[in-house]
């Protein structure tokens, strides 16, 4: 059974490790890595397979101009299985 819940600090080098297997090197070239260097997730959600991560959602708010806050953006992954 899979569970979501929010992801432990321990966990953050299982998260981008699935991450890496998933996206390869090329994520961080994204345009949307952009918005997100220096910064850290407002909310980061893991999904867990007993004690194997599965899958992450990450949330951060991003800025549409000086001062105004923007839609919250996300990101959903879901790859090959990583020991937690």
């Amino acid at each position: 059974m899979v569970t979501v819940r929010k992801e432990r600090p321990a966990e953050a080098a299982t998260r981008d490790a699935l991450l890496d297997l998933a996206y390869g090197p090329a994520r961080f070239s994204k345009t949307s890595q952009r918005l997100r260097e220096g910064r850290g997730s407002e909310l980061a959600l893991v999904a867990a397979e007993s004690r194997r991560i599965v899958g992450t959602v990450q949330l951060w708010e991003v800025s549409a101009g000086p001062d105004r806050p923007a839609q919250t953006r996300h990101r959903f992954d879901a790859g090959a299985s990583r020991d937690t």
